[in-house]
């Protein structure tokens, strides 16, 4: 573009390009469907534990690992009410999130399994999709 300017070439040769953005609609669970992911009952407590990561992540719109990064000193009361107040690992950008019943229920659900102050422990992703690989080929034997 600046040698176009400075005379060097006698065109520029990104006149004709055209960046269309390729945006795709995302698709949202309905009301339903959600309830039913949180109400299902897994044999395998590895599955139970992704359901409730899932039923956690969708309520409070954090990233895995944001999740994954949570530790109780960033629940803090305001006011009477439970608060995780941090910052977005990716980004850098403060959030803060009200904790409503179903996110104390999760929370409580796993904190006699907590370990170096994090919420939720031994969050190791590839052990976990294995056990939905697993789950999911069990599923198509059936």
């Amino acid at each position: 573009m600046r040698a176009h300017f400075n005379g060097l070439i006698p065109r520029n040769p990104f006149a004709q390009f055209r960046i269309s953005p390729n945006v795709k609609e995302r698709e949202l669970l309905t009301e339903d469907e959600l309830k039913a992911v949180m109400t299902y009952e897994f044999t395998d407590p590895r599955l139970a534990y992704i359901r409730d990561l899932f039923v956690f992540a969708s309520f409070t719109a954090l990233s895995f690992v944001d999740i994954k990064e949570l530790t109780n000193d960033r629940i803090v009361e305001v006011y009477g009410e439970k608060w995780i107040i941090s910052k977005r690992r990716k980004t850098g950008v403060p959030f803060q999130v009200k904790l409503l019943d179903i996110h104390l229920q999760i929370i409580e659900r796993y904190r006699p399994f907590q370990e170096n102050n994090f919420v939720f422990p031994n969050l190791n992703l590839l052990v976990y999709l294995q056990a939905v690989e697993e789950d999911d080929t069990r599923m198509r034997c059936e």
